[in-house]
């Protein structure tokens, strides 16, 4: 797309070539949803920026197979990460690689967060899939993008008609940037200089400290300034702004994005001396937002109730082996966040420091 029209355009000639609506998800015998060849027509927008995608559709009907009740118009198609990469992965890892779609937003609602939506489906084969979008060249050969009878995960965007996505790496002063106090002011700074409302700006601070404690509790080794944005308007006076909802959290709960070389991928946000500990995060919002929101949300935070809706949205059933890795690993990171709080929030005087800043001598280090 060259600009904005010629994006606008395309949604009105995808809009008429829609021909159906889907008014009751069909599901086939494994409970993946069957996406019916005339109730979508394949997208030209590109996908580079993203891995493990297989193209963007527009849905004639979304909001019939969005749990929230959202009217969107496009959706990410994406490969399931060990059936991209069968051979790096040994089956337990596959098992949370797959898992950690469903059930790392339902961690992130305990967080306060908002969250991608995922969907099990598989495209029925028919004339979309034949349609020139759908097409990439590699070499000599012509391979289809998104193939039929095939297994995806489907996530519905999350971006409103009148919002731009604006990625993290757009505007950073250095687009690789890890230090989350640092992001912190240049986040500020630009939503500043977008002349964004105040309770808004404020708002995406608070959001960006919460994602960033979520993130680092989940351990989302994937964490770059790719995965993470800001929805602002497109308003030309007073603009509204928002915290992009957490996205493509495959990589979490102890399993790593593997280099071609093996060797795992690290993108872990950190503090101004270098430490990507849950501790030392918590330790760089110490603040008095923070205490009161890690007072909120700690009584909160149930794994076995992530997990048990992860399933139930997912369509599957854990191992126990695999539930019981989830289990452990999540009691390690709760005893973390509350030997925090334990140790310098509880009986702290939050009328020493504003919500957003603390240069107090006896903070955390």
């Amino acid at each position: 797309m060259s600009n904005k029209n010629d994006f606008y355009r395309e949604n009105a000639i995808n809009a008429t070539r829609a021909k159906k609506v889907i008014r009751k998800p069909e599901k086939d015998s494994k409970g993946n949803i069957i996406i019916k060849d005339g109730t979508y027509v394949s997208s030209k927008l590109n996908t580079t920026l993203y891995n493990f995608t297989n193209g963007w559709i527009l849905l004639s009907q979304p909001g019939t197979i969005n749990r929230e009740g959202v009217q969107g118009t496009m959706a990410l198609v994406k490969s399931y990460i060990p059936d991209k990469y069968p051979g790096y992965y040994d089956e337990s890892d596959k098992e949370i690689l797959r898992a950690n779609n469903f059930i790392m937003p339902e961690i992130a609602k305990q967080f306060e967060l908002e969250a991608a939506e995922y969907y099990n489906v598989v495209f029925e084969d028919g004339d979309e899939l034949k349609n020139r979008e759908n097409y990439i060249i590699e070499g000599r050969t012509k391979k289809q993008k998104i193939k039929p009878k095939t297994r995806y995960l489907l996530t519905p965007s999350f971006r409103k008609s009148n919002e731009k996505m604006v990625h993290l790496s757009d505007f950073l002063t250095d687009k690789d940037e890890l230090d989350a106090r640092k992001l912190l002011n240049e986040i500020r700074t630009y939503l500043l200089s977008e002349n964004v409302v105040s309770s808004d700006i404020d708002n995406v601070l608070r959001n960006f400290i919460k994602q960033s404690i979520f993130n680092k509790f989940i351990d989302f080794s994937d964490e770059h300034n790719l995965n993470a944005g800001i929805l602002i308007t497109n308003d030309r006076k007073e603009k509204r702004a928002r915290l992009a909802p957490c996205y493509d959290l495959d990589f979490s709960g102890g399993v790593y994005n593997i280099t071609d070389g093996g060797y795992p991928k690290f993108f872990l946000r950190h503090n101004e001396n270098g430490g990507n500990t849950l501790t030392s995060i918590l330790a760089t919002f110490f603040t008095q937002f923070e205490r009161n929101y890690l007072a909120e949300i700690i009584p909160k935070i149930d794994i076995d109730e992530a997990i048990n809706s992860g399933e139930q949205n997912g369509n599957f059933k854990l191992s126990e082996i695999a539930r019981q890795r989830y289990k452990d690993f999540f009691r390690n990171q709760q005893e973390e966040l509350v030997s925090f709080y334990e140790k310098y929030c509880r009986n702290y005087n939050n009328n020493r420091t504003s919500e957003f800043e603390n240069r107090d001598s006896d903070e955390p280090r």
